[in-house]
């Protein structure tokens, strides 16, 4: 078979184009965000990233995140820490959309509202899937916003003002939470 050296050098240029870092999109990077988590119960609170993006269209994020809710009966604090992959696209300079899928770990801490309540702490095993937006701002600077559906294996709960329960059956529990944030180029 004979292929023109043209439409081989047409390929190339196209594929290393591609690969190609804009200046707005730093190759290493931190976050910080807040974030919401909605689902059979809502909490909120504050996270971290690390970033690594090897490529122009893939780039890979370490998180961790610390969430609160409160109620009469009492209080939950999930930690969740994962990684994902993302894809970038950027359809016009200086913003882009991502495309993310990703596996996380969460201890989970229930807490009664009396103080001799007993405690009701799991870990929980997940996955994620979502997408967002994404914003250069000069100098190394980004803003985004994340939207993702997470579905979660752990243990089902009841939890009461005196005493919390967990039993030995897993389910899965399902949240959508949603990022918002600033980032830096390291």
């Amino acid at each position: 078979m004979n292929v023109p050296m043209s439409l081989v050098s047409v390929v190339f240029v196209g594929v290393a184009a591609s690969s190609v870092r804009a200046a707005d999109w730093p190759e290493l990077g931190l976050q910080v965000h807040y974030s919401r988590w909605d689902g059979s119960y809502a909490s909120h609170g504050a996270g971290g990233r690390f970033r690594w993006e090897p490529l122009a269209w893939l780039g890979v994020e370490g998180t961790i995140e610390a969430l609160m809710t409160d109620s009469t009966a009492g209080s939950q604090v999930d930690i969740p820490i994962g990684s994902q992959v993302y894809f970038p696209w950027e359809f016009i300079e200086g913003a882009r959309a991502r495309a993310m899928v990703g596996l996380c770990a969460m201890l989970s801490l229930s807490r009664g509202a009396t103080p001799n309540a007993s405690d009701s702490d799991d870990i929980q095993l997940g996955f994620k899937l979502g997408g967002g937006l994404e914003a250069a701002l000069g100098g190394g600077w980004t803003l985004f916003g994340d939207v993702a559906w997470q579905r979660y294996l752990g243990h089902s709960r009841e939890v009461s003002v005196w005493s919390d329960a967990i039993d030995g059956e897993l389910r899965p529990i399902d949240r959508l939470t949603f990022a918002i944030g600033l980032g830096v180029g390291l």
